[in-house]
């Protein structure tokens, strides 16, 4: 059962929910610029520069609900509001969390490169009157021409508020502190150095460097969710579910208490979950068309702006349209780099990428559309726009499983195993099965007891491919030997010749794996009862166990398991009982 627990009251919930209908707010801040909050004060920060640092001071407090930053940088912790709100050019005001999840918000997640409190100068070649910040910072997202933005609040509520635009650097001539005033860049992260992403200083690495390297830092590449591509951690997972989607594998580890890691499989769309403490993880390794990540992921949302829009592709699914190019973006490439690619290519209306092809080696397949008619169901794919702001309506905003409370009866549970081994195959599929050694060992028996029921032929044959060999040494004493020791001397060699059968299709499997694409380990497979088999059966209709191939008649017949044609039988029959 999962428990929710607010710090905040419902009554201050329910106050802040009609807050954010009444002023039609779509920022994953939650900020009310211009508007001041009463309410019992906790504590007053002084020198916080962002309201978004007040904000999370507010957030990781006991006892505050909500917060107001003053453009003095005062930050103000509020426990309890009377519900009073009033107009205040100086303030910004907001609860202690958003509750929603920035990636909510697509569409205004550059204002990660918003500055609060900086006016802006220049020739705009658009000055509008617009209510708010936001809807100013929209109306730049909205046009091409568009780069940067400025904002200016009143000196008076009954004034009009003023959004202007900028079509490039050299347009801004000047900058200005200003608490009557919101700045932005329409990219994010922006080459402009007024415009950082805002850094988050109490989550993450604090020394860090925005915007994370598209290379290894500190051993992995930096993505949202702290995805890991072409990985998994190896161990015996505690649950496993079938989910289309990475993310939410993610968030079910999330909301599952003591989940330290999971995996996904593109392939089968396996999620598997970790728990600490019951579920042993014995480490990480490379394997292909897998995703993996931590239960909580230290690197905030807020982090990649650049990658924001991500909220509206679609994994599972295939973009039908006219192609524009296809791109191959390596080894290392993942689906954020297919997006940004479309973003950047003029005419690009939406993109595919196929994670299988990434994860065989050849790079990933990126295809960029210049037309865009649907989906199509693809597993191992993942698609979507360019941009969620006026996206086509079949690119839903993506949001978590878990955030339906009947998630756990939504979801298919799938039987709990060890993970698979990988080993590299040159076969369309990238993912190899090794089977257990107990199914082996019932393929084994199941062989044998098959081979107990063959005809007196057959075991003569198999007896001559095992003593083919021998340098001719078993064939000697073989013509020495009474016909009863013969027969005796057969069936021994017969049971030689089934176990290094099964060793070599061991082996085989070792190195070529089984056709299954699934990342669920091969499930044991119980022997089928010797009454179960009407007819003689020869080895190539044997049953086998999941992960062992069956062998067809070219290579039973190399491996000397055929039956015999009924003229060939005959003339040897005749020439064992030449005595010449």
């Amino acid at each position: 059962m999962v428990q929710f627990t607010f710090s905040c009251s419902f009554a201050a919930l329910s106050l802040w929910l009609h807050a954010l209908v009444a002023f039609g707010r779509d920022d994953p801040y939650c900020l009310e610029v211009g508007w001041r909050m009463a309410g019992d004060t906790l504590s007053v920060l002084e020198g916080v520069r962002d309201p978004r640092d007040c904000q999370q001071e507010c957030e990781t407090t006991d006892g505050c609900s909500f917060f107001r930053w003053r453009a003095r940088r005062d930050c103000v912790l509020i426990t309890r509001p009377t519900g009073e709100w009033r107009y205040d050019i100086a303030s910004v005001s907001g609860p202690k969390s958003c509750f929603l999840p920035a990636s909510d918000f697509p569409e205004t997640a550059n204002a990660a490169c918003k500055v609060v409190g900086m006016s802006v100068s220049g020739s705009e070649y658009e000055k509008t009157e617009l209510a708010t910040s936001t809807e100013c910072h929209l109306r730049c997202n909205a046009d091409p021409r568009c780069e940067f933005w400025s904002w200016e609040a009143p000196f008076h509520y009954s004034n009009e508020e003023i959004c202007k635009l900028y079509d490039s650097s050299a347009a801004m001539t000047g900058f200005g502190e200003s608490i009557r005033s919101v700045s932005g860049a329409k990219k994010c992260p922006s080459e402009h150095p007024r415009f950082p992403i805002w850094k988050s200083k109490l989550y993450s690495d604090p020394s860090r460097e925005l915007p994370w390297s598209k290379e290894p830092v500190n051993g992995r590449r930096h993505l949202p969710y702290c995805l890991e591509w072409n990985k998994r951690v190896t161990g015996t997972p505690g649950g496993a579910y079938r989910l289309s989607d990475p993310r939410d594998c993610s968030a079910i580890c999330t909301t599952l208490q003591g989940c330290t890691n999971w995996n996904w499989f593109a392939s089968s769309e396996r999620c598997e979950v970790f728990r600490e403490a019951v579920d042993e993880v014995s480490g990480e390794e490379f394997f292909p068309a897998a995703v993996t990540g931590p239960g909580v992921c230290e690197d905030p949302l807020t982090d990649f702006p650049e990658y924001s829009q991500m909220s509206c592709s679609t994994f599972g699914k295939q973009t039908r349209g006219e192609v524009l190019s296809t791109l191959s973006l390596g080894a290392t490439g993942v689906p954020d780099d297919c997006l940004i690619a479309c973003e950047e290519t003029e005419g690009c209306v939406a993109y595919s990428y196929n994670i299988e092809t990434a994860a065989a080696g050849t790079g990933g397949e990126c295809l960029l559309l210049s037309s865009d008619t649907g989906l199509e169901t693809q597993i191992g794919a993942v698609s979507g726009p360019p941009r969620c702001q006026d996206r086509a309506s079949h690119y839903p905003v993506w949001k978590a499983v878990t955030r339906d409370m009947s998630f756990p009866s939504n979801i298919q549970p799938l039987p709990v195993s060890p993970s698979p081994s990988f080993t590299p195959v040159e076969e369309d599929s990238p993912l190899a099965m090794v089977p257990e050694t107990d199914d082996l060992m019932d393929a084994e028996a199941e062989m044998i007891t098959t081979l107990s029921a063959e005809g007196e032929s057959t075991e003569t044959d198999s007896l001559e491919d095992v003593q083919e060999g021998d340098e001719g040494k078993e064939d000697s004493e073989a013509a020495m030997m009474s016909e009863e020791e013969v027969e005796e001397d057969e069936a021994t060699s017969v049971e030689v010749m089934v176990e290094a059968d099964v060793d070599t299709k061991e082996t085989e499997t070792e190195t070529e794996s089984g056709s299954s694409l699934s990342p669920s380990p091969s499930t044991e497979v119980e022997p089928q009862a010797a009454e179960g088999v009407s007819e003689t059966v020869s080895v190539g209709d044997s049953p086998t166990s999941e992960g062992v191939e069956e062998e067809d008649p070219e290579e039973t017949a190399e491996k000397g398991v055929k039956e015999e044609d009924p003229e060939e039988k005959a003339e040897k029959s005749v020439e064992e009982e030449d005595p010449e």
